[in-house]
């Protein structure tokens, strides 16, 4: 149940996990999350995590290549006409390729996680990044929602895996 909320404060639903993971050993590749080799060839390993995600832990220091993360969730209740409902990513370091929300591009970006350069399907504001390289994203995934969600968000992994998804949220907002 959504509280009604008088202070102005959105009610925040975390998507800490289980998320399934897939280690994909060639960027750009169909990520798939059945655990199979990838259309061109790359290796893939399944696991499961939870965020906050610190992919320096996470992945082997010689990894490159694309990381998939997918999580399930439900609708969240009693949501009404004036509410919007936001998905809050917060990154460190890290470069995503895509979010979907229940296959439908949220954005799509060219590896380089320069917001300018993304295709935006829906309204983004510029993240903000704090003195710590911390980037909030938010999107407006109000419209996007069914019954059941499937999450999807997809990192480039260029260089020795560091930095983390240290958060990351649905937020209802009155």
């Amino acid at each position: 149940m959504v509280p009604n909320r008088a202070d102005g404060d959105p009610h925040v639903i975390r998507l800490h996990g289980p998320w399934k993971a897939v280690q994909c050993g060639v960027r750009k590749a169909e990520c798939g999350l059945e655990g199979r080799k990838s259309e061109v060839g790359g290796r893939q390993s399944q696991s499961r995590v939870k965020v906050p995600l610190d992919v320096g832990h996470w992945l082997d220091a010689d990894f490159r290549g694309t990381v998939a993360l997918e999580r399930a969730f439900g609708l969240p209740t009693n949501l009404n006409d004036q509410q919007s409902v936001w998905l809050v990513l917060q990154t460190n370091q890290l470069t995503i390729d895509s979010v979907s929300l229940n296959e439908t591009a949220l954005i799509e970006g060219d590896g380089s996680n320069n917001l300018a350069s993304f295709t935006e399907v829906i309204s983004m504001p510029d993240p903000n990044v704090d003195s710590n390289g911390l980037s909030s994203h938010r999107y407006d995934i109000g419209s996007y929602l069914a019954a059941r969600n499937r999450l999807r968000i997809t990192l480039a992994i260029d260089a020795p895996p560091a930095g983390g998804l240290p958060h990351v949220a649905i937020e209802i907002v009155d």
